[in-house]
C-alpha cells in the first residue's frame, strides 16, 4: 500500500468512526480509534479474500466497520445506523455473513477461543486459509484466554496469527491499575510453540514488518503498542472516552479543525 493511500484511509476511518458513534449517542471511541490502522493493513493488504477475521474486543467494532465502508461493504449512510434497532451494525461484533464477520462478540477472552477453535478446525478439513484474531490486553485478564493459549501452543496452530492491541485502558482506569500484566513479550515466548512479534500498532511501517516476520511453522503472537483514542488530540489516552462518544457539536467542532490531529 502506497504511504499517500494509507494515511488517506488512516484520517476517513477515524472520521466515521467519530461521526457513527457519535450518531449513535453511545458506544467505544478510544479503542478502536487504536486499532484502525492494524484493520486497515489485514484488510487491505494481509487477508485474503477467503481468510477469516475474528474481533474478539468485540466492542471495538465501529473500527471493522469503518473499514468495511472503505472496502465498500457498508455503505456511509448504513454506518450512520450503528446501534439502532434492526441495524446489522451492532455495538458489539454481530454474527453477519454478508459483512464477513464469523462470530458474535460480548464478553471479552470469548474470541480467541473461537478463533483457535475455527484455526483447528480448518486444518482438519485441509482449508488452507488463515485466521487473524485480534485481542486486547485486558482481555488478557480473563482466565479463558489463558486456556486458548494453551490450545494453540498444544496444538502449534501455525494457521493461527494473534494480534494483541495494547493500549492500557479499560472501562473503569487503565489496565495497570485494575489488574497490571506481566512482561507481555517475556509471557508469550513462555509458551514454548510461539512466535513472539512487537510492533507500534499505529504505524503502518511497523505494522507491515510485522507482519512480514511472520513464522509459517508456528502460531504467531503481534503486540502492537497502540494509543487508545489515536489521531485527535484530546482523545489520545483519554481514559473516559474507552466508552465515551463525542456529543454532535463537539464532532462538529474537532473534525475538521486541523490542530485537534495528530496523525502524520
Amino acid at each position: 500500500m502506497k504511504k499517500e493511500q494509507f494515511k488517506e484511509l488512516r484520517r476517513s476511518c477515524r472520521e466515521n468512526i467519530l461521526k457513527m458513534t457519535s450518531e449513535a449517542g453511545s458506544g467505544h471511541l478510544a479503542g478502536p480509534l487504536g486499532i484502525v490502522d492494524i484493520l486497515i493493513y489485514l484488510y487491505h493488504e494481509k487477508m485474503s479474500e477467503n481468510d477469516d477475521f475474528i474481533l474478539s474486543c468485540a466492542h471495538m467494532v465501529p473500527a471493522l466497520y469503518s473499514v468495511l465502508n472503505s472496502k465498500n461493504i457498508i455503505s456511509d449512510a448504513e454506518l450512520l445506523t450503528l446501534r439502532k434497532f434492526k441495524s446489522r451494525l451492532q455495538g458489539h461484533a454481530t454474527k453477519d455473513v454478508s459483512l464477513k464477520i464469523p462470530t458474535t462478540g460480548g464478553s471479552l477472552g470469548q474470541g480467541i477461543g473461537y478463533a483457535s477453535g475455527m484455526a483447528l478446525s480448518k486444518r482438519i478439513k485441509g482449508n488452507k486459509t488463515h485466521t487473524y484474531c485480534l485481542i486486547s490486553d485486558g482481555e488478557l485478564n480473563e482466565g479463558s484466554s489463558y486456556e486458548a493459549l494453551l490450545f494453540i501452543n498444544k496444538f502449534i496452530l501455525s494457521n493461527l496469527t494473534v494480534v494483541v492491541d495494547y493500549n492500557n485502558i479499560q472501562q473503569t482506569g487503565f489496565g495497570e491499575d485494575i489488574m497490571p500484566l506481566p512482561n507481555l513479550t517475556r509471557f508469550f515466548s513462555s509458551f514454548n510453540n510461539f512466535s513472539v512479534i512487537n510492533c507500534d500498532g499505529n504505524s503502518i511501517e511497523s505494522i507491515e514488518e510485522a507482519f512480514l516476520k511472520l513464522d509459517k511453522e508456528r502460531p504467531n503472537i503481534i503486540i502492537c503498542k497502540t494509543v487508545g483514542g489515536k489521531g485527535l488530540r484530546m482523545l489520545e489516552n483519554n481514559q473516559p472516552y474507552h466508552s465515551k462518544v463525542l456529543t454532535k457539536d463537539e464532532l462538529n467542532i474537532i473534525i475538521g479543525n486541523e490542530k485537534e490531529w495528530t496523525l502524520n
